[in-house]
């Protein structure tokens, strides 16, 4: 009997150094991948102004929820250079124009732009309207994006610097 509760006493050692050994590798890793994630963020700027002019493609269909303020929202940005909007609808009695028409009085220093055109250009409305649109794009970059969507102050900074 002395001799298999030796054998257990060394294998129990054996295995518990094992089992240290491996805890001290996975510590020295998470210590290693803190310090890489630390340093991969030290050397980013939170957000990068330009000062590029940007055209903003808005395809709309019907009067949604908060549609005038989320167009509105691309519109009050913190960006130094112009912001161009340019709205399409298909039908010239589509809901939707009237919240293009307020923003047009309430952004009178902004270029806000309305194309309807009912021409389709396969299946997808949307992707027809927004061949339509583009056409009237006055600055070389164009941020695309729904009309259900609101954007903080600093969206089209953030898109710029990526």
């Amino acid at each position: 009997m002395n001799s298999i509760e030796g054998i257990l006493a060394t294998a129990l050692s054996i295995s518990g150094w094992l089992l240290l050994i491996l805890s001290a590798c996975g510590i020295a890793y998470m210590v290693a991948a803190a310090i890489v994630f630390r340093r991969f963020f030290e050397g980013q700027e939170s957000v990068v102004r330009r000062s590029d002019a940007v055209t903003l493609l808005k395809p709309l269909y019907g009067a949604e929820p908060h549609l005038e303020l989320n167009l509105a929202s691309f519109l009050a940005q913190n960006h130094g250079g112009p912001i161009q909007l340019v709205c399409g609808v298909e039908r010239g009695d589509d809901p939707a124009i009237e919240a293009i028409e307020s923003l047009r009085r309430s952004w009178a220093d902004t270029v806000v732009s309305l194309v309807i055109s009912p021409a389709r250009h396969g299946a997808s409305g949307k992707i027809s309207n927004l061949i339509h649109m583009d056409g009237h794009a006055a600055h070389p970059i164009v941020i695309l994006s729904d009309s259900d969507m609101a954007a903080t102050p600093d969206n089209q900074s953030r898109v710029l610097a990526a």
